[in-house]
């Protein structure tokens, strides 16, 4: 979930410990920073270079319904944060000044840009997580599995680049996001949710 910050799974799904945690009924193997560091830093950051950015945190519904367009429902769940914080920002690109940059990751964080959104999360990522939960299901059921993943967006590259079969949706525009040194990669024809279907259609029915 969030970038990559923590994997759930139910409580018995595992006879491994995995040094998890209890948390909604579910257990989770953390990976990256709960919901209030995260806030402490992007406070900090925020006012430490004057940055012109907005989290979720401190918007209303409205304005995240707006930047969304989410149900009303939808926006309370996108709100409702564990490990990451989703932002705007008013002025260039974040990542193109080193000083935040470096000063973000030499306090243990990262910020990744998404199609949308800048998401503040501890040092992880989907790819870390993805590779993470494969080595889980090795060491629980003692045998090799094929891993598919399928994304979007440049903040889906690591994932991409750890499994065995990655997948690019196209946009309902009809462009994909271009991503370099991903070996066997395959581009859907179709955008959306078609798009996730031909995937599926395509690599697990055949299996």
């Amino acid at each position: 979930v969030e970038n990559g910050s923590a994997i759930f799974f139910e409580a018995h799904y595992f006879k491994q410990d995995f040094k998890a945690v209890d948390i909604q009924g579910l257990r989770a193997k953390i990976l990256g920073k709960s919901h209030n560091e995260i806030l402490d830093f992007y406070h900090w950051l925020k006012e430490r270079f004057a940055l012109k950015i907005k989290g979720f945190s401190e918007m209303s519904l409205e304005e995240i319904q707006r930047l969304t367009l989410l149900s009303e429902a939808e926006a309370q769940l996108a709100k409702r944060r564990q490990f990451s914080e989703p932002m705007v920002s008013f002025e260039e690109d974040l990542l193109s000044r080193s000083e935040v940059k470096n000063f973000i990751q030499e306090h243990g964080f990262r910020l990744l840009k998404g199609n949308r959104f800048y998401h503040l999360i501890g040092q992880c990522d989907k790819g870390m997580a993805v590779k993470t939960l494969i080595e889980m299901y090795s060491m629980e059921f003692k045998h090799p599995f094929k891993s598919m993943g399928l994304g979007d967006s440049k903040n889906d590259f690591e994932m991409l680049k750890v499994v065995d079969q990655p997948i690019i949706i196209r946009k309902k525009d009809g462009n994909f996001v271009h991503l370099e040194g991903i070996r066997n990669l395959y581009i859907t024809q179709n955008a959306g949710p078609a798009g996730w279907a031909e995937a599926i259609f395509k690599f697990v029915k055949n299996q």
